[in-house]
């Protein structure tokens, strides 16, 4: 309510459970991964990969309203202890993405990868076709966004927000 209050715009949003983290403790929290955008989301749907580390990890998926170009947007949040369950993880997402995207290609996979520019993980995107547009961003960053080459989008601007400078700081990514 209050995004729409301030853009006079309808937003909606999905979200999926990952795991329970800090179980026992004061900092004790449900994790998970979601999309918020303008309008209206379809086809919302979960995946659980099949490789999991200590944690369970999972990515959420949504199509954008034809007037943002009807876009595939996954969300995702990597494994962070488990290097080789990471790799799958990603290359997983690229396969599933793609797949579904087919024939348009329009999709834009985005979150945190736990690992930066040039590990297996980060790789597993471009093999699969995919550009990241967060190039030229810290490269020890671990929060990245791939658009696949065959979408209809190109990168305008990339920096960070949220960030504490600018804007209040509200996450570690």
């Amino acid at each position: 309510e209050a995004v729409e209050d301030a853009t006079g715009e309808s937003w909606s949003s999905a979200w999926t459970k990952s795991h329970t983290a800090w179980k026992g403790t004061p900092d004790e929290s449900t994790e998970g991964v979601g999309v918020l955008a303008r309008g209206e989301l379809r086809d919302v749907q979960s995946l659980t990969f099949a490789a999991q580390g200590p944690l369970r990890r999972v990515g959420i998926g949504a199509t954008l309203e034809p007037r943002f170009g009807g876009l595939r947007l996954w969300s995702v949040h990597l494994d962070f202890d488990d290097p080789t369950a990471r790799a799958a993880q990603a290359r997983q997402m690229a396969a599933r993405s793609i797949t579904e995207a087919d024939p348009s290609l329009n999709v834009l996979v985005a979150g945190d990868f736990n690992d930066d520019v040039g590990s297996d993980a980060y790789r597993a995107l471009p093999a699969y076709g995919f550009r990241d547009l967060s190039d030229g961003l810290d490269p020890k960053r671990i929060d990245h966004i791939f658009a696949h080459r065959g979408a209809a989008l190109g990168l305008m601007d990339a920096h960070h927000v949220f960030d504490g400078v600018d804007s209040p700081r509200v996450s570690d990514h």
